[in-house]
């Protein structure tokens, strides 16, 4: 919108209240005199985005039109990255909601910026509780071999597969994980953490140990019948 900050009319300040409570994206040019000093300083905190002083000539229109044109492209373009980045958030949030895995991310001193909502089903504890203090999920029979692997890869910043533990819910329940973690890097390629992904391997284990305790069995009875 281009007018002059005294019209006949309406005072153009209250025209720019108007068409700010309307729309207050849209952009406001006013042209004024010198001595329209009050008026100037009143049309700013109402927020007008370009001022063109008198006398006007054809340059100095173009050129505060021109700024204006070219500020509010940058806010579109501002915009659509922003939607872009939201949608994919959202996309990245789906995808790690639904896997069956535990993911986490922590930053370059051990401290959980992010663990999915499904650690509750897996660990007994609640995101809050996981993102407020840092807790072992880990059984005390595992416990010193988890702290210096954890250890060693943050003085190493080094990542490493399929790390097999001995965990304990909160509720006192065991169960069996495997963890796999990978340094990760901010934009000026300094250590930032690690970003974690903890899979429930309860049942394999279990089956790995009923199959173990049938072979020692049949090995036991096989002796027995030589004997």
């Amino acid at each position: 919108v281009l007018a002059d900050i005294r019209l006949p009319a309406m005072n153009g300040l209250e025209m720019v209240r108007k068409i700010k409570l309307l729309d207050k994206n849209t952009k406001i040019i006013m042209i004024s005199a010198y001595t329209d000093t009050d008026y100037f300083i009143k049309s700013i905190e109402l927020g007008v985005d370009g001022y063109v002083v008198k006398p006007v000539t054809k340059t100095k229109l173009l050129d505060e039109i021109k700024k204006q044109a070219d500020i509010i492209l940058l806010e579109k373009k501002l915009k659509q990255k922003e939607q872009k980045l939201k949608e994919n958030e959202e996309r990245l949030r789906s995808i790690v909601d639904s896997t069956p895995g535990l993911l986490s991310i922590s930053d370059e001193n051990g401290e959980t910026e992010y663990i999915s909502p499904n650690c509750l089903q897996i660990t007994g504890y609640s995101q809050q509780e996981l993102m407020e203090e840092f807790i072992w999920w880990v059984h005390e029979d595992d416990l010193e071999k988890a702290k210096n692997v954890f250890s060693k890869t943050y003085r190493k910043k080094q990542g490493m597969k399929n790390f097999h533990f001995k965990g304990i819910k909160k509720n006192g329940e065991i169960w069996y994980g495997s963890a796999s973690w990978e340094a990760r890097y901010d934009i000026n390629n300094q250590f930032a953490g690690f970003i974690m992904q903890t899979i429930d391997i309860t049942e394999q284990k279990m089956a790995e140990n009923a199959l173990s305790l049938s072979e020692q069995r049949f090995r036991l009875s096989l002796g027995n019948s030589k004997t």
